[in-house]
């Protein structure tokens, strides 16, 4: 009987266990966006929410997130991290709703512009280090702005 070595015995392939994990990510999305748009149909609350006045919601949990951060507590920084999430989320909800945009387009606007204003991760372009990449990212950034292309 022949004894097979190690990488025999054992399937090497990434590829399954990353696209578990993508799944097992967009599952959980999934889930937060059911329940945040459930929350918008069945509480009064959240129903007659508008972005205008949720934005200060979401502006307290930047802010507390801030404080998690400083603290280096991490349990903290995720939940607070959660926080901002399910609040920019929620505005997101409120927009699709209003038929402003999609939480598909916004993601897909929000690819593009990471795309645009990082070319030497993106592309052919090349930087020396952070400083340059920071730099580069606020030339872009401000040429964005001046021609109305970050829309």
């Amino acid at each position: 009987m022949r004894v097979q070595n190690f990488f025999e015995r054992r399937s090497v392939n990434p590829a399954p266990a990353a696209l578990t994990r993508r799944e097992t990510i967009m599952k959980e999305f999934d889930a937060l966006v059911d329940a945040l748009k459930q929350s918008r149909r069945k509480c009064p609350w959240a129903r007659e929410r508008i972005t205008k006045e949720h934005l200060e919601a979401l502006k307290d949990e930047v802010r507390e997130l801030e404080e998690a951060v400083l603290s280096g507590e991490k349990d903290n920084v995720r939940e607070e991290l959660a926080d901002v999430i399910w609040d920019a989320l929620f505005i997101a909800i409120i927009e699709e709703e209003q038929g402003s945009f999609t939480i598909k387009e916004m993601f897909e606007k929000a690819t593009e512009k990471l795309k645009r204003r990082k070319p030497w991760v993106f592309g052919t372009e090349k930087v020396k280090d952070s400083e340059e990449a920071v730099r580069r990212w606020n030339e872009i950034k401000a040429q964005e702005k001046a021609n109305n292309i970050s829309k």
